[in-house]
């Protein structure tokens, strides 16, 4: 494992690129737009980035752009937390499939930007028609999980933890699913995203148990993207449904400590991150203190 690797391991704070495009897009910036975002991010606590192609092209850059886009970050005084790879899923259904292209490039990326995880979601490009696990076959799941292991092999020869993202729509939309496809593809260095403001936002479904869902995930935590939502609307962290005072002592009872991803869309981005980026290192100061 690589300098930069093993410090990335130890940077809790990380910075979400993938919030700067909007859902679904992209939001692709110049050097100068990074500069400048990068240098504030220091500034304001965080110690991290999480790199998102809708904030950066990585897939298509060559290495010597990745390890430029390395230097830009580690120059602002900030590791890199991981590489978000959203949406792996080309089609739904019986036939879904990876994307091929981002899926099979992203051990590259990640190698290059001296990333130590990779955190997936398992669903498609947004369209009319969201769909849940239990629309996936078991033949479909088992198919992916196959590729997801021969990956998780690969990446572990570099050092790189895969983590897969719990998500409303696609194969992992709760805790049962996310703990199958782990036990499918049975590799030590993969964990689980316990994305819970995921299952908020869906209003047909209300009742979502987001305690239930986090307590069974938490031993298997080893990256959380955190956001909000009250009443299915996106709402600052301190002011959702989800109480996450519990949630870190949730974690923190758990023994685990994953990079921490602010994926607030509440307001403007800066305020947004600042705000649930300060509100989430008290919870979380209060959880190690309360045991």
């Amino acid at each position: 494992m690589s300098t930069a690797q093993v410090q990335s391991l130890s940077a809790r704070w990380s910075l979400s690129t993938i919030v700067l495009a909007p859902r679904g897009g992209k939001a692709i910036s110049s050097p100068a737009e990074r500069e400048d975002l990068l240098s504030w991010a220091s500034q304001i606590g965080f110690d991290a980035v999480e790199i998102s192609g809708a904030w950066v092209e990585v897939y298509t850059q060559s290495r010597d752009e990745r390890r430029a886009l390395r230097s830009e970050i580690a120059n602002r005084g900030l590791a890199i937390s991981g590489v978000n790879l959203d949406r792996a899923l080309d089609r739904c259904g019986s036939s879904a499939v990876l994307e091929r292209d981002r899926f099979f490039k992203v051990l590259r990326v990640a190698e290059d930007l001296e990333a130590p995880l990779l955190s997936i979601s398992f669903s498609a490009k947004l369209g009319p028609t969201v769909l849940r696990a239990a629309d996936f076959d078991d033949a479909t799941v088992a198919a992916i999980a196959r590729e997801v292991k021969r990956l998780a092999r690969d990446a572990a020869d570099s050092g790189i933890q895969l983590s897969f993202e719990l998500h409303d729509d696609g194969i992992l939309d709760s805790a049962e699913a996310c703990l199958r496809f782990l036990e499918r593809v049975d590799e030590p260095n993969t964990g689980v995203n316990p994305d819970l403001g995921n299952l908020m936002r869906d209003p047909a479904k209300p009742s979502h148990n987001w305690r239930s869902t986090l307590q069974a995930l938490a031993p298997r935590t080893n990256c959380w993207h955190v956001k909000n939502y009250r009443d299915a609307k996106q709402a600052p962290l301190d002011e959702g449904d989800i109480d996450f005072g519990e949630a870190c002592m949730v974690l923190h009872k758990a023994g685990v400590a994953p990079p921490i991803s602010i994926e607030d869309r509440s307001g403007e981005y800066r305020a947004a991150q600042s705000h649930g980026l300060q509100f989430m290192k008290r919870m979380m100061r209060a959880a190690v203190e309360a045991q």
